[in-house]
């Protein structure tokens, strides 16, 4: 007993509980404007007292266009489609009747002229049209019937405009004609399916389109011509499908193209041709995939290639060779599987090599290097699938070594050196590899990190005229740091050092004077401006000018700045 009751006193708290947070659906209104002064839809979202609010459209809803006139009402199932759909014509006339059944149009459907004589009207069932359709002119008299049986449509009966009928039970011809009365399409019907002649034409008379049809499908040889009457192209159809010979001509009459189809796909040899009657490019086809040898000419040049290689399957492989205009070779290599793969070179215009290396892939991996138009080393190095990595060499024209050092996953890494003509030291210094924080808040690039090569430790610039050092210093993550010194020709005295924090200058700036060796002055800084003393010392030692500053502006004693005074 005391079971029972316990039992229907949750029973009756639950239900209480649910009906204190009843949920209704809210009316929705859409503008097309900030200001809310334009209605573009409304209606409501789909709510209940389990799942709450949705964003799902609801039950009817209604559409106007920016001029305020109601274009349309659907009606929805939880986001989908289901019901009644009607549209408007601007004036407000309606324009079409329709019905869904979870998003896929079923049942009647009916469309108005904008004059509201009818249209046309028939059946959908599951997003397909169905059983008899009838059409009729804006003058309310019948254009056509038509029944759809496994989504073949066989035309039944067709009237013109002035309501003579051209097709009976099937049978007979329909035209569409220009306001001229030269016609503009004829098509032949049997039982139903077009069947003989079709022809189409521009208001001039002059023939755009001419071909047959066997059972409502495309049959033969079909002509199409450009609108000024010269031909455009010929094809061949069997059973709807391209099957045979095939041309493509360009508007002065000449051949853009010619090959054969077999079941809707190019197959045999095809060539492709400029304006001016040269060939552009030439191969086989199987199956719509290009296959074997394929050769590519220079526009307009019916002797010298472009290139030429071997397909298979659609897919560039083996061996191709690049050429210049003239006929000498640019470059050549192979493919596996459409990507770059094996021996790859290429040279200058002068047959000296330009570069040569390995592909794995389509990616550089190896060693490869190139070179100057005169055959001499340019530069040396070594990747892993695309990437540099390991030694780095540069030369000049003449031979020498001009830049050494090593990368690591296509970032500079470790000691790089650079020497002058002559074999000289120029500079020299060390690389790090850091993280650097992209600056960007939003998107999938947000707060991302990405690998960068910076100076990083102690470097050293010399004088390509005698070798000795022209200034030093340290680096760290990129940044100046510590004191970096400039030296007097030579390389021996500094004629200047700087004191660096974090890339700016924080510290003293002190010069010197080269005879007799003495500072000249001595200035400090802090985060690149001047702050503190700045001292200044005539050329025997002694301190001619002291001055006081804070923030990069001249102060007084008493700490106020000093006013400029012309």
């Amino acid at each position: 007993m005391k079971i029972t009751i316990t039992l229907l006193m949750m029973l009756l708290f639950v239900t209480s509980s649910f009906a204190q947070k009843r949920v209704k659906p809210k009316l929705q209104t859409n503008y097309y404007d900030f200001a809310k002064t334009q209605l573009e839809s409304r209606g409501y979202f789909y709510a209940d007292d389990f799942t709450g609010e949705t964003t799902l459209k609801h039950g009817k809803w209604n559409y106007w266009n920016k001029k305020g006139v109601l274009v349309e009402i659907r009606n929805y199932q939880k986001g989908t489609l289901n019901g009644e759909v009607i549209n408007y014509y601007f004036n407000g006339n309606i324009k079409s009747l329709a019905y869904f059944e979870m998003g896929v149009q079923d049942s009647i459907y009916k469309g108005w002229h904008l004059n509201r004589n009818l249209q046309s009207e028939g059946t959908y069932k599951m997003g397909r049209k169905v059983d008899f359709w009838k059409t009729y002119y804006p003058t309310g008299y019948h254009e056509k019937e038509e029944s759809y049986e496994d989504s073949i449509v066989f035309l039944q009966n067709y009237w013109t405009i002035d309501s003579a009928q051209t097709v009976t039970q099937g049978n007979g011809e329909t035209y569409l004609a220009f306001s001229n009365n030269v016609i503009n399409e004829k098509y032949s019907y049997k039982d139903g399916l077009k069947n003989g002649e079709f022809v189409e034409q521009n208001v001039l008379g002059l023939r755009l389109v001419k071909g047959n049809y066997t059972n409502g499908i495309k049959d033969g040889r079909w002509f199409f011509w450009y609108y000024t009457g010269e031909l455009d192209r010929v094809m061949t159809f069997d059973n709807g499908n391209l099957d045979g010979a095939y041309i493509k001509n360009y508007d002065n009459g000449s051949t853009k193209a010619k090959g054969q189809y077999a079941n809707g796909k190019k197959s045999g040899n095809w060539k492709w041709f400029t304006n001016i009657g040269t060939v552009d490019m030439e191969g086989d086809f199987v199956n719509d995939l290009q296959e074997g040898k394929w050769t590519y000419w220079f526009a307009g040049d019916t002797v010298n290639k472009k290139n030429e290689g071997f397909y298979n399957a659609g897919q560039r492989e083996g061996k191709w060779d690049f050429y210049y205009r003239d006929g000498s070779k640019w470059k050549e290599g192979n493919y596996s599987a459409d990507l770059k793969h094996g021996s790859w070179k290429t040279w200058w215009e002068n047959g000296k090599l330009l570069k040569d290396g390995q592909f794995l892939n389509g990616k550089e991996d190896g060693d490869w290097k190139q070179y100057y138009e005169t055959g001499q080393i340019k530069n040396e190095a070594h990747f892993d699938l695309g990437s540099l990595n390991g030694i780095w060499k540069s030369y000049y024209k003449k031979g020498k070594l001009h830049l050494e050092g090593e990368y690591k996953n296509a970032l500079k890494t470790g000691v790089w050196k650079t020497y002058s003509l002559k074999g000289r030291l120029l500079e020299e210094g060390s690389y790090k590899v850091v993280d650097y924080k992209k600056h960007i808040k939003f998107g999938p690039y947000a707060k991302r990190k990405v690998p960068e090569s910076v100076k990083h430790g102690k470097w050293t610039w010399y004088s390509q005229k005698d070798g000795g050092k022209t200034h030093d210093g340290t680096y760290k993550n990129g940044k100046e740091e510590g004191v970096w010194s400039y030296y007097f020709p030579g390389g021996t005295k500094a004629m200047q050092t700087i004191e660096y924090k974090d890339g700016s200058m924080n510290g003293t700036t002190t010069k010197y004077k080269w005879r007799p060796y003495k500072v000249t002055s001595e200035i400090q800084y802090k985060d690149g401006v001047k702050d503190g003393k700045m001292l200044l010392y005539d050329k025997r030692g002694r301190k001619v000018v002291e001055k006081q500053f804070k923030e990069g502006v001249e102060v007084r004693k008493d700490g106020k700045p000093v006013r400029f005074q012309p």
